[in-house]
């Protein structure tokens, strides 16, 4: 039996209600959905077997792999899924040719798009779940950055470390 495509689907902030009706199909088509609480909470009503992804990927990976031989499965996903989420966790493991990414608008888009400046020539780093170093070496190097954060790396504690360390405060 050819195993079924693994789809990885970007949810955005607006929820299931902003997915397209494409997307919304691979979702409602899902043997096994597979995500965080708060986008397997989305789907609560739908028949498909729910797997959280937690802390341990790799368990998750584990138990796709088991199910993808013979079931359809969604992994759930913010926005876009192969900015620092998922989907490359999932591309690594699969390969692209047992893979189909579906994204959605990502934070940084979303983030740009809401402060109305274009980000064409602005860097992303992501502190979400990994050291802040890297958000530190990017801000000495000056221009537009986009930092993805999380609870432990806010917002708020990498400003705070950014002007202890002498980064100019201002705008690039």
């Amino acid at each position: 039996m050819v195993p079924h495509k693994i789809h990885v689907v970007g949810i955005g902030d607006d929820g299931p209600a902003g997915l397209t009706p494409a997307a919304r199909a691979v979702v409602a088509s899902a043997d096994v959905l597979v995500g965080g609480r708060r986008h397997l909470g989305w789907f609560a009503d739908a028949p498909a077997e729910k797997i959280v992804l937690g802390a341990d990927v790799a368990a998750a990976l584990d138990r796709v792999a088991a199910e993808h031989e013979r079931r359809r499965v969604v992994v759930l996903a913010s926005g876009d899924p192969l900015l620092y989420g998922i989907g490359a966790a999932v591309l690594e493991h699969f390969g692209p040719e047992a893979v189909e990414v579906v994204p959605h608008v990502s934070a940084v888009q979303l983030a740009f798009a809401r402060l109305g400046r274009p980000w064409h020539d602005a860097r992303v780093v992501s502190a979400h779940g990994r050291s802040a170093e890297a958000v530190r070496r990017a801000a000495w190097q000056g221009g537009l950055l986009a930092v993805l954060t999380d609870e432990v790396n806010t917002p708020a504690r990498i400003a705070a470390t950014l002007l202890a360390d002498g980064v100019p405060d201002g705008p690039a």
